[in-house]
């Protein structure tokens, strides 16, 4: 639903006049989508789906990977928005829809779970 919303906040600046009102709306719009699915679902999602022993390292890979991919892309923006302003918004929609397809697809099975119940399920060394 988080990502639907964060598709929708975007879209909305292709069809919508881009004043300063629509883009606090969009703001508030994405910023409420990022609650529902956002960094704190990645962390939650990270949690439950690496075994304790492979959790810190996993976390800290994807989010550093994570880090490096904004930093590199950062490089671009000059150059996309050279390319005009809707032009980064179609890649935000695509990269923001892209994200919540892998996010839904590769969730956490695991709700209401304890810990200790993730951690079995997930253990490679029985």
């Amino acid at each position: 639903m988080g990502a639907v919303l964060q598709v929708v906040a975007w879209l909305s600046l292709l069809v919508l006049p881009v004043t300063a009102g629509t883009l606090v709306g969009v703001f508030v719009l994405y910023g409420f989508a990022n609650v529902l699915a956002g960094e704190a679902h990645y962390k939650l999602w990270t949690q439950e789906n690496f075994p304790t022993t492979l959790r810190g390292t996993a976390t800290g890979l994807s989010f550093g990977a994570a880090r490096i991919v904004s930093a590199i892309v950062l490089v671009f923006v000059p150059t996309l928005l050279h390319g005009g302003f809707s032009t980064l918004v179609v890649l935000m929609v695509i990269v923001t829809a892209a994200s919540g397809l892998i996010g839904a697809t590769f969730r956490a099975h695991g709700q209401g779970e304890p810990i200790t119940t993730i951690d079995t399920r997930l253990d490679t060394t029985n």
